[in-house]
C-alpha cells in the first residue's frame, strides 16, 4: 500500500528507533497521520511499538529494505526536508525539544549541503551546527561537538566564507580547533589552525586559536615549540616574559603580593568584584596556567614569575572563573618557599572559589594542584586521595583529560603507598596506563613509572 510504503520510507530515514513525537511534527509537514501508518505497519510485523513513546524496526534488515527504496537524492532530500521540520519546532530550552533539536540537527547533516542551493538557508544551517556543538560541549560530549562543529564548516561556501561570513566562520574554526585539542587530535588541530591563521582580519582573532596550539604542542611533547608560540601570544597580549627566580625584582614582587595577600580577609578575596574584561583574563590565565605547567618539564625557574603574574591579574582586575586556578598557582609557590600557613590558606580559597562560580570546568585541574602540592601540610593522606579521585571524575565529566588522569595517577600513588592491597594497586594501576595509551597521553607516563 503507498501510504504504508511512505510511512516507512519515512521512519528509515529517521532510524532504527524513534520517538512518536518526532512523526508527529512530520505528520503536519507531510499532510498525513504517520502515527496511524506507523502503527498499521507495526500489526504487519515490520516494526515493534516500545512503549507508548517509541517505536522501533523489527529488523535492521527491514530498515535498510525501506530505505533502499528510495533513490540517493531522495533520501539526502528527505533527509533535509525532515530535518528543518523538526528544527522549527525544537528550538527553545526544554529537556524535550532539546532532544528534538539533536535530532533535527542529524537528519540535516545527514542530507548535507548539496542538497542547499539557498546560501542563506546554508549559513543556517552553519550556525545551527555551532550552536548544537556548543551545547554537545556543555554537556561534555567533545567527540560529537566535533563533528557537529566539522558539518557546520561543510555548510559554508568554501574559499569565500571567510568574506561573507567571517564572525560565523572565526567561531566554527575556533570551537573545532578547541574540540579537536580536548579530543588530543593533534592533526586536524594543525589543519584547522592553519586555516584560521590563514584568514584571521587580526591578530586578536588568531588568540582562541593559537592557545589551542599551544596546548596540542605541549600534549604532543613538542615543549619548545609550545613555548614559542606561548610567548608569541603573549607579547600580542602586551605582557612581559616570565622572569626566572634569579632576577632581581621577582622576590621583592612576590613579599609584596604576600603582604597583600595577608592583610585580606577570607571573605573580601571571596567576595572581590568580578573582572570588566572576562574573555581577555580568562584567555590570559588560561596560557599562563598552561605555561605552568609546560615549565614543570622545561623551564621551572619561571614557574614562580607565571605563579605571580596570574594572582596579580585576578587582584587587579576582578574574579572570573580562572581565579582559582591564579589562587591554586601561587598556593603551591608560597608552600615551596615555605609559608606553609598563607600557601595553604590560598589553596583553600581556590578550592572555595570553584563553588562560587560554578567553575566545574576548572575543578579537575585546581584539585589536582591542591591536593598534590599544598593540602599535604595540613591533611591525612587518605582524604587527599578522595579528593584526587573526586578531581578524576569531574575531568571525566568536563572534558579536562589531563587533569583528570593527573588527578588519578595521584589517587593510585597515595593509595598505594599508604598501604593499599598490592594485587588491587596493580590491577588499577595497570588499567590507568591502558587508558593513558588509548588516550595518547604519553607525557603522563614518565610520572607513571612507579606505577608499571
Amino acid at each position: 500500500h503507498p501510504d504504508l510504503q511512505l510511512g516507512l520510507k519515512v521512519a528509515s530515514c529517521m532510524g532504527s528507533c524513534m520517538k512518536y513525537s518526532s512523526f508527529d511534527i512530520l505528520s503536519h509537514d507531510l499532510g498525513v497521520n504517520l502515527r496511524d501508518l506507523l502503527d498499521q505497519v507495526a500489526k504487519k510485523g515490520y516494526m515493534v511499538r516500545v512503549d507508548e513513546t517509541k517505536i522501533r524496526f523489527a529488523h535492521d534488515k527491514i530498515q535498510q529494505a525501506a530505505y533502499e527504496m528510495m533513490p540517493l537524492q531522495q533520501r539526502l532530500e528527505n533527509h533535509m526536508r525532515f530535518g528543518l521540520a523538526i528544527c522549527s519546532s525544537s528550538l527553545n530550552c526544554s529537556v524535550e525539544n532539546d532532544e528534538l533539536f539533536f535530532v533535527a540537527i542529524h537528519q540535516i547533516n545527514r542530507g548535507g549541503s548539496d542538497v542547499l542551493a539557498d546560501s542563506k538557508q546554508k549559513v543556517m544551517v552553519a550556525a545551527l551546527n555551532l550552536k548544537a556543538g556548543k551545547r554537545s560541549m556543555e554537556l561534555s560530549d567533545f567527540s560529537t561537538a566535533f563533528c557537529l562543529f566539522d558539518h557546520g564548516i561543510s555548510f559554508l561556501e568554501n574559499g569565500q566564507c571567510w568574506k561573507t561570513q567571517y564572525t560565523l566562520s572565526l567561531d566554527l574554526f575556533d570551537a573545532a580547533v578547541e574540540t579537536a585539542c580536548a579530543l588530543n587530535d593533534a592533526a586536524a588541530v594543525r589543519r584547522l589552525s592553519e586555516l584560521v591563521l590563514a584568514h584571521v582580519k587580526c591578530n586578536d582573532d588568531k588568540l582562541n586559536c593559537l592557545y589551542a596550539v599551544v596546548k596540542s604542542l605541549r600534549l604532543a611533547f613538542k615543549f619548545q615549540d609550545s613555548k614559542r608560540v606561548a610567548f608569541t601570544m603573549l607579547e600580542q597580549l602586551g605582557e612581559r616574559l616570565p622572569r626566572p627566580t634569579e632576577d632581581i625584582g621577582l622576590a621583592a614582587n612576590i613579599q609584596e603580593m604576600k603582604r597583600i595577600l595577608t592583610s585580606m580577609s577570607d571573605a573580601s578575596i571571596l567576595n572581590m568584584k568580578e573582572t570588566t574584561q572576562k574573555k581577555r583574563d580568562i584567555l590570559l590565565l588560561n596560557l599562563y596556567h598552561d605555561l605552568n605547567f609546560l615549565f614543570h618539564f622545561v623551564d621551572p625557574k619561571r614557574i614562580a614569575d607565571v605563579s605571580l603574574r596570574m594572582a596579580q591579574i585576578t587582584l587587579s582586575n576582578g574574579l572570573c572563573c580562572m581565579s582559582p586556578l591564579a589562587y591554586a598557582n601561587l598556593a603551591i609557590i608560597l608552600v615551596t618557599m615555605g609559608d606553609i600557613a598563607l600557601g595553604y590558606r590560598l589553596g583553600t580559597l581556590s578550592l572555595r572559589l570553584l563553588d562560587k562560580f560554578n567553575a566545574q570546568r576548572y575543578t579537575s585541574a585546581v584539585i589536582a594542584l591542591v591536593g598534590t602540592l599544598v593540602s599535604w601540610v595540613a591533611e591525612p593522606m587518605q582524604s587527599i586521595a578522595d579528593s584526587h579521585l573526586l578531581g578524576y571524575q569531574y575531568g571525566q565529566r568536563n572534558g579536562d583529560v589531563v587533569s583528570g588522569a593527573l588527578n588519578y595517577q595521584f589517587y593510585l600513588l597515595i593509595n598505594f603507598f599508604s598501604g593499599q592491597s598490592l594485587p588491587v594497586a596493580r590491577v588499577k594501576s595497570r588499567e590507568f596506563v591502558h587508558e593513558l595509551l588509548q588516550r595518547k597521553q604519553q607525557f603522563l607516563l614518565n610520572g607513571s613509572s612507579p606505577l608499571h
